[in-house]
């Protein structure tokens, strides 16, 4: 596996693939400054300095965030280690609210798995970041 994509996001045949590949930079930046206010919500919340529930409304935007994130990958025929990261992206972030209801369920160790996973999400939109924009 190449980490270097043979071809731009851009660079396709018609409209709409060339319409998702230059949304696709932006999103991916959107969404790695969600992920860090995310944290400084989670953090704030923590010390009763933020409302908790506006971290949970963010983990919701960031849910939509990654989700779209991969499908205008997959629209833009984006190269395949652009196509990864989005669909890691998109996972990771639809997973997170998950070990978080988890936690709170009766397993409280997932909790740790829930910070963690915050991190790695913050890592991959920050290379889905680059590829997308070195590619556009």
């Amino acid at each position: 596996m190449s980490l270097t994509p043979d071809r731009p996001v851009t660079d396709a045949p018609d409209g709409r693939r060339s319409m998702a590949g230059s949304i696709l930079w932006p999103l991916a930046v959107l969404l790695l400054i969600a992920v860090t206010a995310q944290a400084a919500l989670a953090g704030g919340g923590a010390f009763g300095a933020a409302a908790w529930r506006m971290h949970v409304m963010l983990g919701m935007v960031i849910v939509v965030l990654g989700v779209a994130a991969a499908v205008l990958a997959w629209l833009a025929d984006a190269p395949r280690v652009v196509r990864r990261l989005a669909g890691g992206v998109a996972l990771l972030s639809v997973l997170q609210p998950v070990s978080s209801m988890v936690a709170k369920g009766g397993a409280p160790w997932v909790g740790s798995l829930h910070s963690i996973g915050a991190f790695v999400l913050f890592g991959l939109a920050g290379m889905l970041a680059v590829r997308a924009r070195s590619r556009r």
